[in-house]
């Protein structure tokens, strides 16, 4: 497939669409947008979705794609915009990037027979995403926590990218890092990079110990028979993709009150998290051209 306008529509999204908006501006894209009440500098605004798609080879969709309801995720615009009516009112040639796409959308475009390409399945934008994801978590805890985090007894529940990031970024301001994990070779890292390991079935143990607890990992592991262990005045983080790894209904029961953290590069570090994704998608673009 030969990509030969420079033509682009941006469909949604949050201050990370905004600035990836202007980018592709400053880099002689036509571009328009879509799903914005407000006007986005130099770029030309569609009064409705048939318009903004219409003439637009490549339709840029937000990270993450969809809303809790289904809807494409547009926090700055007052219109539900459903991704149903996006996928059908799609032509056979053009392409919609979306970040993070659930597999039923996939689906549906697939049977549409219309392309759709998930940006965020690129290893090295989730890496760089990490590093605002850990920036917005430690403003976060900085926020909340009524003394340092130098001294501070903290656990990080994952190894994976942000885990990485966060349990680094805790111990270089002096905290007494512990990370939770199951694999044997998640522990060996660990141990190595000197933090505390523990094994996720053994968590609970040690909670009470705790002033920060943060979990990075996106599926329900801290339940009602870890919740109850959790200290009263310790803070409860949950950073980890929708629907988080954290029983809120349990902890609704025990008056315990997570912070849901979802987000955070769109709204700590919009710019840089908006570089990531361009590069990321203009590289899709050129694997595209073959």
């Amino acid at each position: 497939m030969r990509l030969t306008k420079r033509t682009i529509t941006i469909l949604g999204g949050d201050k990370r669409s905004v600035y990836l908006a202007e980018m592709f501006k400053q880099d002689s894209y036509d571009v328009t947008t879509f799903g914005f009440d407000e006007e986005v500098h130099n770029c030309k605004r569609a009064e409705n979705l048939q318009a903004a798609m219409d003439g637009a080879p490549i339709l840029i969709g937000p990270l993450p794609f969809a809303n809790k309801v289904g809807n494409l995720n547009a926090p700055l615009c007052n219109e539900k915009i459903a991704i149903d009516h996006i996928i059908n009112e799609m032509k056979k040639d053009q392409i919609l990037f979306g970040g993070h796409i659930e597999k039923k959308w996939m689906e549906k475009a697939s049977k549409a027979n219309v392309q759709i390409v998930d940006y965020f399945h690129d290893e090295a934008l989730q890496v760089k995403n990490a590093i605002p994801t850990a920036e917005g978590t430690i403003q976060l805890v900085m926020e909340k926590l009524p003394t340092t985090i130098h001294g501070a007894n903290i656990i990080v529940l994952g190894f994976g990218r942000i885990g990485k990031v966060l349990a680094h970024l805790f111990r270089q301001m002096g905290a007494n890092v512990s990370v939770g994990a199951r694999k044997s070779a998640d522990f060996a890292w660990i141990t190595q990079a000197g933090y505390r390991p523990i094994h996720i079935s053994e968590m609970a143990t040690i909670f009470q110990e705790m002033d920060v607890i943060v979990n990075t990992i996106p599926v329900q592991i801290v339940g009602m028979s870890k919740l109850v262990n959790i200290r009263k005045d310790a803070l409860l983080i949950d950073v980890a993709s929708h629907p988080g790894g954290i029983d809120l209904e349990a902890a609704k029961t025990l008056h315990v009150t997570p912070l849901q953290a979802l987000g955070l590069p769109g709204k700590v570090a919009p710019k840089s998290a908006a570089k990531y994704m361009k590069e990321t998608i203009e590289n899709a673009m050129k694997k595209l051209e073959g």
